[in-house]
């Protein structure tokens, strides 16, 4: 966790930032933060900060190494099965192709987006990227998909009519899979994910 005291910023136990963007450049970051965020609409914890505070984040990561392996890789697992809906059951061939792409420089997003670009999603869900495909999931349709796959449970008026907003408001459909997928509430549902181990050089798996 991550907690904000007077513009300070100091380290907890695990999560890492979410970083938003807007008309292609990041203007502000959501974070997992405890206290006065709790009531955030980024869900139990989590905090939308100004660019202010945005700078001294930024800062803080640079200078702290945050984006170590054991932060980034729970962050891969996941999205890898919430998107796909693996209910913890890993293909680690797979798992630990996407490590690899997010260390080579994709972004968290840019993977959420080849999830539901996959033959597999679309087989299973239908198409969540092509409006002019046979079955495409329109906004209500993915986000009530997701709120299954990810959460195990039916949307709750308030979230759907929150996440909808954001959906409209131009939310990228790969970014709402992140989002999600590391909600505090999927964490919570994902406890396997704390035994992530790197049982050879570059290779990951729930041990």
């Amino acid at each position: 966790i991550i907690n904000f005291t007077s513009n300070q910023v100091f380290p907890g136990s695990s999560g890492s930032p979410v970083w938003m963007s807007e008309g292609g450049r990041d203007t502000a970051i959501a974070v997992y933060a405890v206290g006065p965020f709790d009531d955030s609409p980024f869900g139990q914890g989590a905090a939308l900060l100004d660019e202010a505070t945005y700078t001294v984040v930024q800062s803080w990561i640079e200078g702290n190494d945050l984006l170590t392996p054991s932060l980034y890789v729970g962050e891969v697992a996941l999205l890898y099965n919430a998107a796909l809906d693996r209910d913890g059951v890993f293909d680690w061939e797979g798992l630990n192709f996407w490590i690899d792409q997010i260390e080579q420089g994709v972004t968290m997003e840019e993977a959420a987006r080849s999830f539901l670009a996959s033959d597999e999603f679309r087989a299973a869900y239908g198409d969540a990227l092509d409006e002019t495909a046979p079955g495409y999931l329109d906004d209500t349709a993915l986000l009530d998909q997701l709120y299954s796959n990810i959460l195990g449970r039916a949307a709750d008026p308030s979230g759907r009519d929150y996440w909808l907003g954001e959906m409209a408001a131009g939310l990228d459909r790969g970014t709402l899979v992140y989002f999600m997928a590391t909600s505090p509430e999927n964490r919570a549902g994902s406890p396997e994910i704390e035994f992530l181990t790197e049982t050879a050089p570059g290779y990951w798996e729930i041990v």
